[in-house]
């Protein structure tokens, strides 16, 4: 389900389709990501719900409904954007490490499909709220090691005494221990903690909302094949835990990277010491990869209009900030390019959008363009924010 680079043919259209929109812009196509989610649930053999995480990339929240079971949120402002697209609150699962007391007052009042509760805190809370309402259907998160979650044995000892929480109807547990996993040793630990809970706790629960964390091919040394695998070696694993619990499979950047790309022009080429630098309109404000750091790893790029059959050279592929961090590809082959030609830097669909430093320098927000039945849509324009940092 894996596809790091797209083929040319479809981004030597929205290269042509988009020539009007300015750089830089993420395109998004909806039809990856629904592809994705209707792969994984073939590809688990329908063993598992699947749960699409909202803060991958908030804009497919509405797309990803459509296909999932459920999408998971972390945030009020999550929340509310998934409500005001008419989201059911019944198809929403509502994590995050911090809930306010009033948050959780207005959740048992709004009803969601599941809520994850991170502290006895939240516990009391959420418990007290559901006794003035209609109570509330509740996973208790284990904590992997981090501030995250409670311990297992905490956990274990709640599901053993619900009669303490007569408002709340505990439904299972939630567990989710990072991201970009490549060693299924990393999953092997994971479901041998979910076992033990599981007998530990007896019959005390019959959900697992698991987020596997599974890695996605984002750089040239990436083979999608061995992650593949990977995701194979996961629904065999989960398969007879699955006899004894109802799994939902949390996933985000799994569902999301290969779907987006981000889209940058050059403006400016320059050699120093040797070294030939293409200085781009964006920049690493816009552009996250899991593990890169100046550049190091080399991601997926493809340039317009371009002589693939010309020699190529070493490039060092720079953004528009003032920081010498700013750098997008340190070493890449290229064929020679000038300037106004537009770059494509493939698998920017997960947390790309929201997750850079957007603020610095008061550079515009990019725009965000929706690929949908091969039509463009722009769902948000280039925006100034230069207000947001300043005086209102």
């Amino acid at each position: 389900m894996y596809e790091p680079k797209w083929e040319d043919k479809d981004l030597n259209r929205i290269l042509e389709e988009s020539r009007q929109i300015p750089t830089p812009f993420y395109l998004l196509d909806e039809n990856r990501l629904k592809n994705n989610i209707v792969r994984l649930k073939e590809k688990t053999g329908d063993l598992f719900s699947i749960c699409f995480s909202v803060k991958a990339n908030p804009w497919y929240a509405v797309s990803a409904m459509e296909y999932a079971d459920y999408v998971e949120v972390c945030s009020p402002g999550e929340w509310e954007l998934c409500r005001k697209q008419g989201i059911s609150p019944r198809k929403i699962i509502v994590g995050g490490i911090y809930k306010s007391d009033a948050e959780l007052k207005e959740l048992v009042v709004a009803n969601p499909h599941r809520i994850s509760i991170e502290s006895m805190q939240q516990l009391h809370q959420v418990n007290a709220h559901g006794a003035a309402g209609g109570g509330a259907d509740i996973l208790l998160r284990i904590s992997s090691g981090n501030q995250f979650g409670m311990d297992p044995e905490l956990v274990i000892d709640l599901l053993q005494h619900q009669d303490r929480f007569p408002a709340l109807r505990f439904k299972g547990i939630h567990y989710y221990s990072g991201t970009q996993k490549r060693q299924t040793k990393d999953i092997d630990k994971d479901i041998a903690l979910l076992e033990s809970v599981g007998k530990k706790a007896g019959e005390c629960f019959t959900e697992i909302e698991y987020g596997p964390g599974l890695g996605v091919p984002q750089f040239d040394r990436h083979d999608p094949c061995q992650y593949e695998f990977f995701l194979s070696e996961l629904t065999i694993r989960l398969r007879s835990l699955s006899e004894h619990f109802r799994i939902t499979l949390e996933s985000g950047r799994l569902l999301s990277a290969d779907t987006g790309i981000y889209v940058t022009e050059i403006v400016d080429i320059k050699a120093n010491k040797d070294r030939t630098y293409y200085i781009v309109d964006g920049g690493i404000h816009h552009l996250q990869y899991y593990g890169q750091v100046k550049g190091q790893l080399t991601p997926f790029v493809y340039a317009e209009n371009v002589n693939e059959a010309a020699k190529k050279k070493e490039i060092t592929i720079c953004g528009a900030l003032c920081t010498v961090n700013d750098v997008l590809a340190h070493s890449i082959y290229l064929p020679e390019m000038k300037t106004g030609t537009r770059l494509v830097f493939m698998n920017a669909g997960a947390y790309c959008t929201t997750e850079g430093i957007s603020l610095f320098l008061s550079r515009d927000l990019p725009s965000i363009v929706m690929d949908r039945q091969s039509r463009l849509m722009i769902m948000r324009g280039h925006t100034d924010s230069y207000p947001l940092n300043m005086r209102q």
